[in-house]
């Protein structure tokens, strides 16, 4: 019986370091893909984050811990997941629902109720109300980096619009698909274009279809062609329960739309230009 505790021993704390090595390698993986900034006006952001595809990615050091935050135009408010609350569980009360904390607003979701993939490492979403504190605010495809405070002009900017729903505001403007105007969602954190049942049937894609590719897309100065689309009730896309009734209504213009492209959003004059 001694010899099966101590070989039930051995096994366990064998485990365990393995657990330990691999988290570790994981994370070295992880720092890797972040470039350091010189700026603090200027956050490097990587697209290829695990579980996590064409999200704009950033690393925020705050109180001497690494958060992972997505930056998503699309969300409203600034939250912090499960695993990013872990982080904070000595600096704040349990029974907070929202903190600030090193001047970020966070609504704290200790169930995942906003986590669209609960297995991606990121600590939480940076929303509008981080984002807006910033003026114009680049998000810089080329480079990969989010620009605050940026001192671009934006000579040709396109009206933004702002919506309600369920008391928060959302980001709009108008889009148009094979020459008929939309408007839609700017959203960072998608990672693709999701058109409304009306967009299908309007350009004959059929409205029992899920997917299309859709030949042209004019959106802010730019001219896309050949788009892979999605239909926002297609079953592929997981979402929570409020996002999904969200994108039932509304078209979400994802990251197809921003790649290798420079968008930028003026808050002051609710403006936006695509570079």
């Amino acid at each position: 019986m001694k010899k099966f505790f101590i070989i039930l021993f051995l096994g366990c704390t064998f485990l365990f370091c393995v657990f330990l090595y691999r988290r570790a390698v994981s994370e070295r993986k992880i720092a890797k893909l972040f470039k350091e900034s010189s700026s603090c006006n200027r956050l490097p952001f990587t697209l290829d984050f695990p579980n996590s595809r064409l999200k704009p990615v950033v690393r925020l050091k705050l109180n001497n811990q690494y958060f992972y935050m997505a930056v998503d135009t699309g969300t409203p408010r600034s939250t912090l997941f499960k695993k990013g609350v872990a982080k904070l569980e000595k600096e704040i009360s349990v029974e907070d629902d929202t903190v600030t904390y090193c001047g970020i607003h966070f609504f704290l979701d200790r169930t995942n109720t906003y986590a669209v993939n609960v297995e991606s490492p990121i600590d939480g979403y940076l929303g509008l109300d981080y984002l807006s504190r910033f003026g114009v605010v680049s998000f810089d495809y080329i480079n990969n980096e989010i620009i605050l405070h940026d001192e671009r002009s934006l000579e040709n900017g396109l009206p933004l619009y702002v919506k309600q729903c369920c008391h928060l505001s959302h980001l709009f403007c108008d889009f148009s698909v094979n020459g008929r105007t939309y408007r839609g969602c700017i959203d960072t954190g998608s990672d693709s274009c999701l058109f409304t049942k009306e967009v299908f049937t309007d350009n004959g894609f059929g409205a029992d279809s899920h997917n299309y590719t859709v030949e042209e897309i004019l959106f802010g100065n730019q001219r896309y062609e050949n788009v892979y689309s999605l239909q926002t009730d297609n079953p592929v896309v997981k979402v929570n329960a409020i996002a999904y009734n969200f994108m039932l209504e509304n078209n979400i213009l994802g990251a197809p739309l921003f790649v290798q492209h420079i968008l930028s959003i003026d808050f002051n004059k609710m403006q936006f230009e695509v570079f």
